[in-house]
């Protein structure tokens, strides 16, 4: 349950913060603070694992899963194509399972 609130918790913040930049960036403009939002949420959820390691019994499971998950919907979304959003799901998976290698590098505004 505690993993659950993290990860909420870290999806949330990540969609707010994306998507106000996107909001500010974009000249208020709903649909890009949107397109921003959904990154942000997706990478909340990859580097929740590293706020809160002890609530995270898989967390290279569970980062590489949600990196796989936000691959393909963030492929599919864009491009239309299976093929696509597959190679995507691949390339969002090896994201997640490097991610306690660069997460700590990423530096907040």
């Amino acid at each position: 349950m505690k993993a659950l609130k993290i990860s909420l918790y870290c999806a949330l913040g990540g969609a707010a913060l994306f998507g106000l930049i996107g909001l500010l960036t974009g000249g208020g403009k709903m649909a890009l603070g949107v397109m921003a939002a959904v990154p942000g949420l997706l990478l909340g959820l990859i580097a929740a694992p590293e706020f809160e390691p002890k609530a995270f019994r898989h967390a290279a499971l569970y980062q590489t899963s949600c990196g796989a998950i936000a691959g393909f919907l963030v492929g599919g979304w864009l491009f239309s194509s299976l093929s696509t959003a597959a190679m995507a799901a691949l390339i969002g998976g090896l994201l997640g399972w490097l991610a306690p290698m660069w997460i700590r590098h990423v530096q907040g505004p």
